[in-house]
């Protein structure tokens, strides 16, 4: 899948820029900016005498022109259609009139979840994985890539340390490349096809932290995307770019171990290499 631009851009990939004016609310101050894309608020909450949380958060106005009350409550939406296979098990999908979202709360993995399973130091709005995640998701719709929409994102800070959510546009009929190699092979195009949607990935310089077969989503209409950017960024090209292949490929080794029906070979992975060439040699 190439880049989209102009007119062939999905419409439900296209950016939405509308400067809007918010208040923030800090401490019982209050100040006024212009927020580009997004709705901007912010309010302190005081539980009981000794402990004050502020929640922060961010959301499209196009989607959400009212801020629902179960934005970010897995089990106050009109419908909870289930778990979504990506991450570290904290997304669920929901639904209401307007569609269906990804809903995930941030979560640590390894030994130190046992002790911060949802927390983070915080050391800034701006470097909270949400607001870092929501912004970068922002850009990359900007200039056209297959990634799912943003459309909310909150985190609440309490001391030291603060609890993350964020909210995006699901993918329709889309399944991730784990589950479709689970069930049947992908022809020799569709590999090609992936390799040049991560050669495009890779020329604006998008960092994916965590490239894998479960972060890797194809449609009904055999369209690539790439989802969950949790810790990815955007940098100057280098050699990360071979080391993110190289994460997808062990990805690819790992599924097929753990499961005998997955439908992967060496020939779909030289598929994959000849169609990132392709998109890197183009733009040389």
């Amino acid at each position: 899948m190439h880049r989209r631009s102009g007119s062939d851009t999905d419409s439900r990939f296209q950016s939405r820029a509308h400067p809007l004016s918010v208040t923030v609310v800090r401490s019982g101050a209050q100040r006024r900016y212009t927020e580009h894309g997004s709705v901007v608020c912010g309010r302190v909450l005081r539980d009981g005498l000794t402990k004050m949380q502020k929640v922060t958060e961010v959301r499209d106005e196009v989607l959400f022109p009212q801020r629902p009350d179960y934005l970010f409550d897995p089990e106050g939406w009109p419908q909870r259609i289930g778990d979504a296979n990506e991450g570290r098990g904290g997304t669920v999908m929901v639904a209401n009139d307007t569609g269906r979202f990804a809903l995930r709360q941030y979560r640590r993995g390894g030994l130190v979840a046992r002790l911060l399973a949802d927390q983070y130091l915080y050391t800034g709005a701006e470097n909270t994985r949400c607001m870092r995640e929501w912004r970068l998701l922002l850009e990359m719709t900007r200039i056209g890539l297959p990634v799912p929409v943003p459309a909310a994102a909150r985190f609440i800070q309490s001391g030291l340390f603060y609890r993350a959510s964020l909210v995006t546009r699901w993918i329709p009929d889309s399944e991730t490349l784990a589950q479709r190699l689970t069930q049947r092979p992908l022809m020799s195009q569709h590999w090609h096809k992936l390799g040049g949607v991560i050669a495009t990935f890779h020329q604006h310089g998008i960092y994916h932290a965590d490239l894998n077969a479960h972060n890797v989503m194809l449609d009904a209409e055999s369209n690539w995307f790439l989802i969950d950017f949790d810790r990815g960024e955007q940098r100057e090209r280098g050699k990360w770019q071979l080391t993110n292949l190289g994460r997808l490929h062990r990805s690819l080794e790992k599924e097929r171990g753990r499961m005998q029906a997955t439908h992967w070979d060496r020939a779909d992975w030289s598929a994959l290499l000849e169609g990132y060439a392709a998109v890197s040699d183009s733009v040389r």
